[in-house]
């Protein structure tokens, strides 16, 4: 919206276009739903439009459905993990922080966001215990790690943009993987 009303002054300013039709033009951007914030919907889920770096984030994973370059993995070995707890913990932030709940879709040909802080994380536990070599755990790890999101479901009921996977070994307690796709996580955020 900030662009067309710039647009909208500039053909005012150079005599485009009159007063009368300023007033008009501009009651009509006033009835539009305005960008960045929700539309409403129900059951808590709010619907936003993408900003421009996320639209072209989206583009790219339409693009390439298979890439996970936009993936940030944060891997971490916790020993006696109390799984149940650390599950609710999950809940929790998703809770706290309502972009973590994030799902990108398409309503018509429009990409758009919604979130829901109610809605249940992408969390799963993973056996590996009968993996005795390490470096085959970590490559189980490696790939889920560059599984690619899904972008372009036709509902907010798609998948979201932050998983958690607890992977169980065998001695030496719990190898946990977060992913979250840069679209709505920033790295450079993360103190790294």
């Amino acid at each position: 919206m900030k662009h067309e009303l710039n647009a909208l002054i500039a053909d005012y300013r150079a005599g485009r276009i009159s007063s009368s039709e300023v007033g008009n033009l501009l009651r009509e951007l006033r009835q539009q739903p305005p960008q960045g914030r929700p539309a409403p919907s129900g059951s808590g889920v709010r619907t936003y439009g993408l900003s421009e770096g996320q639209h072209g984030l989206w583009a790219l994973q339409r693009a390439y459905p298979d890439m996970a370059a936009y993936n940030v993995p944060l891997c971490f070995r916790v020993a006696d993990l109390d799984v149940p707890a650390f599950q609710e913990a999950c809940r929790a932030l998703v809770a706290r922080h309502p972009v973590l709940s994030t799902v990108i879709h398409r309503q018509g040909d429009t990409p758009c966001q919604s979130v829901d802080p109610g809605r249940e994380p992408d969390f799963a536990r993973v056996d590996l215990t009968g993996v005795v070599d390490e470096g085959e755990a970590l490559a189980a790890v490696r790939r889920e790690s560059k599984r690619p999101f899904v972008m372009d479901g036709t509902s907010a009921d798609g998948e979201g943009l932050f998983r958690v996977r607890v992977f169980d070994r065998p001695a030496d307690g719990s190898i946990v993987l977060i992913t979250v796709h840069h679209v709505i996580f920033d790295a450079a955020r993360r103190g790294c």
